[in-house]
């Protein structure tokens, strides 16, 4: 075996120790019920280590391809510490949310609530066994992601926890009439939601990397400006504009590939118009 470079896979082990962090947080909370005061914070501490994974999965692959230390065992170390952090972890961590929160679920709920978890969790594995076969292959393009990514959908599991157990947005004087109302809807669809970021993962439909698209390319001042605005704007309220924006990526590849389907329906009528002999002179 070739000698391992050592930053690199520090940051991906860090990555998969996050996550195991995050898993035992989730047995603590689901230890001390959901009517204990510190439910709530020990959740919210499961995913702060879930986006303190990212960070570490972010990092590792960028500092690897600045180093030229790419390698096989790096990549597949990767792959398995995101299956325990972006596909185990908001698994469990949806399953004791909706469990300790609101009344106690009856068996029946629970099932269901267990299959919403394993459904996610499963559809996570399959989407990066899927992306190893096809970067192996070379069929992967880079610039686009097919289905939704691991972390994508974890970050919007994080951020209905996060949401959830905020209290500051509740506090507004024109939300805190609708604050039980959300905190319901978020209960109560929560495990749709699960089953349908499962989907979107073992889908087809593209991503973009908004990621690279932001801080990958050199930007004029004016949109230097603006993006350092918005940043400071989501600083202002991290919670809230993590909820919102993860939701809006989770959503956006659906309402961008029907709005295609829509547009390339009308192209072929069109093109018959244009394509359609001229009639013959009298």
């Amino acid at each position: 075996m070739k000698r391992i470079w050592v930053v690199p896979t520090m940051l991906t082990l860090a990555n998969g120790f996050f996550g195991f962090l995050a898993l035992a947080k989730c047995a603590d909370a689901a230890r001390i019920g959901g009517a204990s005061p510190l439910f709530g914070d020990t959740l919210e501490y499961a995913a702060y280590c879930v986006l303190a994974a990212m960070v570490c999965d972010s990092l590792d692959g960028w500092v690897a391809r600045r180093l030229g230390t790419s390698t096989e065992l790096g990549a597949q170390l990767d792959s398995l510490c995101d299956a325990v952090t972006f596909g185990i972890v908001p698994g469990v961590l949806f399953k004791t949310f909706v469990e300790g929160v609101g009344d106690p679920p009856s068996v029946t709920e629970s099932r269901y609530f267990l299959a919403a978890g394993a459904c996610y969790a499963l559809c996570a594995i399959l989407r990066l066994a899927r992306f190893n076969v096809e970067n192996l292959q070379g069929r992967e393009d880079h610039k686009v992601f097919r289905g939704l990514p691991s972390p994508g959908a974890a970050i919007v599991v994080v951020a209905c926890v996060l949401f959830y157990f905020d209290e500051r947005w509740s506090s507004w004087s024109w939300t805190r009439s609708a604050a039980p109302t959300v905190r319901s809807v978020i209960g109560f669809g929560f495990p749709f939601l699960m089953c349908a970021l499962g989907i979107l993962m073992v889908s087809r439909i593209a991503y973009p990397h908004f990621a690279s698209a932001l801080f990958g390319r050199r930007r004029s001042f004016r949109s230097f400006a603006q993006l350092v605005v918005g940043i400071a704007l989501a600083a202002s309220e991290p919670r809230v504009f993590l909820f919102l924006g993860s939701l809006m990526f989770g959503a956006f590849g659906p309402a961008m590939s029907l709005l295609k389907r829509v547009a390339g329906r009308g192209q072929p009528q069109s093109d018959a118009v244009q394509s359609k002999p001229p009639a013959p002179r009298p």
